[in-house]
């Protein structure tokens, strides 16, 4: 299988809905939350806390060691797209903060910027692996260069299905959920 055949079986993406995605979802509340510190131009710890919950909440209370200051620093730098053009290093910074692994990384810049990032995940992940376009025994520990190459694939099926790239993330997610 290959990248022809994942945009195959994806279909017409501008129509699709999410499965898991619910009126209520906390998911969507959290993104209109963060439109301010799109704006601001950075997270402020409180927000931090709030994605880490949401996305790990085992390791969530590690991001409470952060510094506020140093939150605000490293976020706004990791947003600056003029001073850091790596995705690689943009998810790097974020993770230099307490708690934060690549996947809660991915969450802060594709929920403060959904119409721009992904969130990288293990099911995601792993969907892309059925069609060969990525190593499956890497699933579980994804990281700042697995991050940088799953926006890659995710930006190229996004401009081919004329949806943004968190579209093509939702449905990997739900692929691989169904699957499993």
């Amino acid at each position: 299988m290959n990248l022809e055949e994942i945009k195959l079986d994806m279909g017409d993406l501008r129509s699709w809905k999410d499965p898991h995605q619910l009126e209520n979802d906390p998911v969507i509340s959290l993104i209109d939350d963060l439109q301010d510190a799109k704006h601001r131009g950075f997270l402020r710890k409180n927000e931090l806390v709030k994605i880490a919950k949401l996305k790990s909440p085992r390791r969530h209370v590690l991001t409470q060691d952060n510094n506020a200051r140093d939150v605000e620093a490293i976020t706004e730098l990791a947003f600056d797209l003029e001073k850091i053009q790596s995705e690689s290093t943009r998810v790097s910074l974020i993770c230099s903060l307490s708690g934060v692994r690549t996947p809660t990384a991915s969450c802060v810049l594709a929920w403060v910027f959904p119409e721009t990032w992904p969130v990288i995940d293990q099911r995601a992940w792993r969907a892309l692996a059925a069609y060969n376009l990525v190593d499956g025994k890497k699933a579980q520990r994804l990281n700042s260069k697995d991050y940088a190459h799953y926006v890659s694939i995710c930006r190229q099926i996004a401009k081919d299905k004329h949806v943004s790239p968190q579209i093509v993330d939702r449905w990997l997610y739900a692929a691989d959920s169904k699957e499993g």
